[in-house]
């Protein structure tokens, strides 16, 4: 429209004509403006040169296939043409050759000297990034995992365990399975660097383990060791003796105690008014004086609780000594299959052989090894040991004894069979006899008295009752052990110590066993023996590991091991039976070594050892540290943590 528009009624101003050309003139200069303005803008900038010459190294645009993908491709190309903004460059790891635009590449900028991985690498919080943060580094740590680990020379303990790493999923359908990465982790305890033992063939399993026990040995099975018995018996004559000593102290003022004066106190004043402070019953909701809202009276015991009460269940065993170990660790070479089957089992039991230098030649080489594993794998390799025999003639193994004697070259040639792991010697982990153990007490106690200790301890629901039953979390499980240790054992020399007050008798150890003797009473006599006996067996062991004393251990293993065989525990009742009749067949020489190096400390800390599954525990948990959280590891990544780790946590520790 060119012409000029009334916007008000009855306006009587005179309009001006409009110059169409100069309108016109104004709006072409505006837009050449604009367009200038839009060439000119950030979101459109000029085009530039490359500075791409050849034989550099780049990086090409990766296509975006999820929210995963990587921006470029990890390997990297180099540039064998350059023809104007086109660029040839061939991958270096297959030899792939590209033509693509110059926008496609990113030239790659690597490190000049080690001082840059040394400085990031050494950095507080470098242990807790994932080795997929630069991808420079993943590749010289690659470069440095290239070679496997080198088995230690001397004396050796090997132990190995499952890791897992279970990847998440967002799809809901039938049979769906979750994505997950096993691996078989290893541990070098070399005992003694110097020492030639394993390579003398006298000491190998197979020339006394598969023997018929003599008279003195199976006596030997059937008896238990008066020096552990003794140990057993001073520790819980400590306990009982400290334990007399203040119930009788709570008693000093009569026939009431602790527990007594603060159920008489609760009971006189439950709830409280409000308004005018008057004692109410706890039944009442209002006060009687007032209608008042009342509320529970906040308690103060400290006049009849002694805050100076020692309550360290472990001050009772000062007897037990500590040991001094100094025994070298190292993460060993590990195993990409999960050990839950017989055959991953065989495989990696061939590995360890192959690794550890084991031969059959008489004059040089490694004979015999000791092996460390939870109950679920050394309840396997226990029967790969007895059941699997090995032909010389065709070097094939066979599963029991029936199967070697109809197979072709036994008939033909009449060959006498071999034990093929007959080089191992197998020893359960503490660390998962003691769970297990701690599992058994749990189920048989619980419905006796530990469910309602639970539920006084805050386990009210049935899913935390449930939880605590099942003993989900093993430190949260033993402390509970450990509050009911100490509660119990006073509570069951409350009876005695009231009785000898009445009969002005000076409590003892001795009296107490004397007066327990007479005792009829099933529930106090289930109790005390669960307590006195089993439990007290459970915190003997603990402090015989932690302590690395193998004579506590072991007083401890023997009576504690009672409580497989109360309940349906038929892995550790086979393991417990199994690793008492190879203690027995071994030689003397060999029975000092496993006692002198049941327990071990990396830190090198004495009072804080550990058996080698503990440690091999915590290896797992720092190599998960160092795990990218992109999915599941490869077998790549597996070997690339496992073989730099003891690097990478020196570093970290730096």
């Amino acid at each position: 429209m060119k012409r000029n528009v009334r916007t008000k009624l009855d306006c009587t101003n005179q309009f001006r004509p409009t110059d169409i050309q100069k309108m016109e003139a104004e709006i072409a200069d505006r837009d050449k403006a604009y367009k200038k303005n839009w060439e000119n803008q950030n979101r459109h900038p000029k085009s530039m040169q490359h500075e791409f010459k050849i034989n550099d190294k780049v990086l090409f645009k990766n296509r975006e296939m999820n929210k995963w993908s990587t921006p470029y491709e990890k390997e990297h190309y180099i540039v064998t043409e350059v023809l104007g903004s086109s660029i040839k460059a061939q991958r270096k790891s297959d030899g792939r050759i590209i033509y693509r635009d110059a926008s496609k590449f990113k030239l790659l900028h690597e490190p000049n000297d080690d001082r840059w991985r040394q400085q990031l690498l050494s950095t507080p919080d470098r242990r807790y990034l994932q080795l997929e943060v630069c991808d420079t580094i993943s590749k010289w740590l690659a470069d440095e995992a290239s070679t496997p680990v080198e088995f230690p020379k001397g004396l050796v303990r090997t132990v190995f365990d499952n890791e897992q790493v279970i990847g998440k999923t967002y799809r809901i359908k039938a049979d769906s399975k979750v994505p997950t990465s096993i691996v078989t982790s290893h541990l070098y305890i070399c005992i003694d660097p110097e020492s030639t033992i394993q390579n003398d063939e006298k000491f190998a399993p197979s020339n006394w383990l598969f023997d018929k026990p003599n008279d003195h040995q199976k006596a030997l099975f059937l008896s238990e060791d008066e020096n552990c018995v003794n140990v057993f018996r001073v520790t819980r004559n400590n306990l009982i003796s400290r334990c007399l000593v203040s119930v009788e102290l709570e008693h000093s003022n009569g026939s009431f105690d602790f527990i007594d004066s603060v159920l008489s106190r609760k009971a006189c004043r439950e709830k409280v008014c409000l308004h005018c402070g008057a004692e109410n019953e706890f039944t009442g909701r209002k006060c009687t004086n007032c209608k008042g809202p009342l509320v529970h009276e906040c308690q103060n015991f400290s006049d009849i609780y002694d805050k100076k009460n020692n309550l360290n269940p472990y001050s009772f065993f000062s007897s037990i000594e500590t040991e001094t170990h100094n025994f070298s660790v190292k993460t060993g070479e590990p195993d990409l299959c999960n050990p839950g089957s017989f055959e991953n089992v065989a495989e990696i039991l061939t590995n360890v052989s192959e690794r550890a230098g084991i031969t059959n030649d008489r004059e040089s080489g490694r004979k015999w090894l000791f092996l460390e594993c939870d109950g679920g794998i050394y309840s396997i390799v226990d029967k790969l040991i007895f059941n699997v025999y090995h032909c010389t003639q065709c070097d094939e193994g066979f599963y029991g004894y029936d199967n070697f004697l109809e197979h072709r070259c036994s008939i033909l040639h009449n060959i006498q069979p071999q034990h093929q792991y007959g080089w191992l010697v197998p020893l359960p982990g503490l660390l998962h006899i003691e769970m297990n153990a701690c599992k058994a007490f749990f189920e048989i106690t619980w419905d006796v008295v530990l469910k309602d200790f639970c539920m006084k301890l805050g386990y009210n629901s049935p899913k935390a009752l449930d939880y605590a039953k099942s003993c989900g979390d093993h430190h949260k499980s033993w402390k509970i052990l450990e509050i009911f240790y100490l509660a119990a054992a006073d509570e069951l020399l409350v009876p005695y110590v009231r009785e000898c007050k009445i009969s002005n008798i000076e409590p003892s150890v001795e009296g107490y066993w004397l007066w327990a003797s007479d005792i009829e009473d099933p529930n106090y006599m289930f109790i005390q023996q669960m307590v006195f006996t089993y439990l007290h067996s459970m915190i003997l062991f603990r402090v015989g590991c932690r302590r690395g004393n193998a004579v506590a251990i072991v007083a401890g293993r023997e009576k504690m091991s009672h409580l497989f065989f109360a309940r349906n525990h038929p892995r550790y009742q086979r393991i417990i039976s199994q690793s008492r009749y190879i203690e027995v067949m071994m030689p003397d020489e060999l029975k000092d070594i496993v006692k002198s190096s049941l327990t071990l400390s990396r830190t090198g800390n004495t009072g804080h050892y550990q058996g080698g599954d503990a440690c091999l525990e915590e290896i797992n948990k720092e190599a998960k540290c160092w795990i990218s959280p992109k999915g599941i590891p490869s077998d790549k990544e597996w070997l690339r943590v496992f073989r730099n780790l003891d690097n990478l946590m020196t570093v970290c520790y730096f």
